[in-house]
């Protein structure tokens, strides 16, 4: 089961998307899995992933996937 924060920019100016998660939004995310597995237990291994996108106009998406974040 893979529980994912994805985060947009359209430039840099403020920052890489990855770098605007704050540990609140992960602890955020942590409890929603938590509440996900209280509910369904058969569910042993879990994963948190970051997907970080770039839009810039009419150019295509860059897209970076970080796995495994945090256990």
């Amino acid at each position: 089961m893979h529980f994912v924060e994805v985060k947009t920019r359209t430039n840099s100016k403020f920052g890489l998307p990855e770098e605007s998660i704050s540990q609140a939004k992960m602890n955020h995310l942590k409890k929603g899995a938590e509440a996900f597995l209280y509910q369904y237990p058969e569910w042993l291994k879990v994963q948190f992933d970051v997907i970080a996108i770039i839009l810039k106009k009419g150019e295509a998406p860059e897209i970076f996937v970080i796995e495994d974040v945090f256990f």
